[in-house]
């Protein structure tokens, strides 16, 4: 009896053991999130257990070891931490506008720059993280006023992160003040839930929300796909929903009339002042129908349609690494400034390439980026005021940093 209980308690305890591949992937994301002593010993974990990655691992383990001078991190005396993250970087940056609009260009240069302090808790089951950062954007060397760009920008913001091994919550708030607009308060919220886990993948949701004075509203839900990897292919895919809310112009159509020297009406057409802040009526245009179209105010839109997000990235033994991220969201008016605008529709994103070389706790990157806008169906009444197609390109130079 004595030998069949052994196999049936190994045979019980093989089902219920964690596989290689599970603490492997857990590894990997609470390296990736900066927490070095919850990921050492998950890949300690992962090495003493059979499995088809334990030369990777070992490697791996062989490293952090070799970084450490030998010595093996003790998780009861490392529970309380802190982080010293940094970002500068040079960019320059051009935008261009057409469609039904007087084609314009604009080139630029910025500096921007970011710096934070982060107090990490570690209590061997979830991380606590609890940040101050400072941002600043300095904009300079503009050669025309076509794109509308504070001059600069500087935002403080807290930040907290939540963090286990299949999960993470992330919210904040910046306290953001730009030179034109003067204080302009956001808040966000990230989260994300691994339901299944397989080698380097794993399956879940995320959730993703922000908001400020321009866009009260700005919410995502997605399913998700995820690859980690020390070395080589590490990936996300994110594929929802979202709901936002920003500024569309209001139109309404007048009658006015004058009167000239003769006593003759005449009515007339008012003409855009390109050089005004807000489009406003400059001139006089004489026409012959009974109203004119007017600009009247800003109100809130309402969008809603698919959105998708992604990111591929592979990392080279000799630590250099390329990386491409993309961003689509296709939005259909649900509720506008009148019930002429019905319709009409978006296509916005972002895309970017860039290579980077982390030889240390410093990182040199640099990164190619473009912003777009794209409206359709655009009703008669707004042509002339928003441009179809909107580019803004920005080369980036800079350099990362974590102590």
């Amino acid at each position: 009896m004595r030998p069949l209980a052994v196999a049936v308690l190994l045979f019980v305890s093989a089902l219920f053991a964690r596989s290689q591949e599970t603490v492997y992937f857990n590894a990997l994301k609470a390296e990736e999130s900066g927490n070095i002593v919850e990921a050492l010993s998950l890949f300690e974990e992962a090495l003493a257990i059979e499995g088809p990655y334990t030369d990777e691992i070992q490697e791996i383990v062989d490293g952090y070891h070799k970084a450490l001078d030998g010595e093996k991190l003790d998780e009861g005396e490392k529970s309380l931490s802190f982080r010293l993250l940094g970002d500068f970087s040079l960019y320059g940056f051009h935008y261009k506008k057409n469609g039904d609009v007087p084609e314009g260009k604009e080139n630029a240069g910025s500096f921007f720059s970011s710096i934070g302090g982060f107090i990490d808790y570690d209590t061997k089951s979830v991380v606590h993280s609890f940040g101050l950062v400072l941002l600043g954007d300095f904009i300079f060397a503009k050669d025309t006023s076509i794109l509308d760009t504070n001059n600069w920008i500087f935002s403080p913001g807290l930040e907290y992160s939540l963090m286990g091994k299949s999960f993470m919550i992330d919210m904040g708030v910046d306290f953001g003040y730009a030179d034109g607009d003067g204080f302009n308060p956001s808040i966000f919220l990230w989260a994300d839930k691994i339901f299944y886990s397989w080698e380097k993948q794993g399956l879940g949701v995320g959730f993703w929300g922000f908001s400020n004075q321009d866009n009260p509203v700005n919410v995502t839900l997605s399913l998700e796909w995820r690859r980690l990897s020390s070395y080589g292919l590490s990936g996300v895919l994110m594929v929802g929903a979202r709901f936002a809310m920003d500024s569309l112009a209001r139109m309404e159509r007048r009658v006015v009339y004058n009167i000239d020297s003769t006593g003759s009406v005449w009515d007339y057409m008012p003409s855009w002042d390109e050089n005004s802040d807000w489009g406003e009526i400059g001139g006089w245009n004489y026409w012959g129908g009974d109203t004119v179209t007017v600009f009247d105010s800003f109100c809130l839109s309402q969008w809603l349609g698919p959105a998708v997000r992604g990111r591929l990235n592979y990392k080279f033994r000799n630590n250099l690494y390329l990386e491409t991220r993309m961003s689509l969201f296709y939005g259909f008016l649900l509720d506008g400034p009148s019930s002429e605008v019905e319709g009409l529709k978006k296509l916005s994103g972002t895309w970017n390439v860039g290579l980077g070389y982390k030889p240390n706790r410093f990182t040199y990157y640099l990164k190619l980026e473009q912003v777009y806008l794209h409206y359709m169906d655009i009703p008669e009444i707004y042509n002339g005021l928003y441009a179809h197609n909107s580019f803004l390109t920005e080369y980036k130079l800079g350099v990362k940093f974590e102590f």
